[in-house]
């Protein structure tokens, strides 16, 4: 158990905390991203949920067996921890023009 003066000053310092790793992740990662979208002069493309449902759709099959033939690597974990390879229904998906 934390003493009171400790937990203080841990529950003290979430904001500040909370502020770095947003400012970390803005200048060294976003930035970095939209950069590299920028330099290689690649189209974004956003996608109707309704054509979000129907590609998760056709691409079941061929996620599955890329899983199954990842299973346990570290090629796996990096792809399923990153947020920017998460589908959702306003996916945006880059295209090299």
């Amino acid at each position: 158990m934390l003493k009171p003066e400790h937990r203080e000053a841990l529950l003290s310092s979430v904001p500040e905390a909370l502020d770095y790793y947003v400012s970390n992740y803005e200048q060294n990662t976003t930035a970095k991203f939209d950069k590299a979208i920028a330099d290689e002069s690649v189209k974004q493309v956003t996608f109707t949920p309704e054509q979000t449902a129907q590609l998760n759709e056709l691409a079941a099959s061929v996620r599955e067996d890329w899983v199954k033939k990842y299973q346990g690597s570290s090629t796996l974990r990096h792809y399923l921890i990153t947020p920017t390879h998460c589908l959702n229904s306003k996916t945006n998906f880059t295209i090299s023009s």
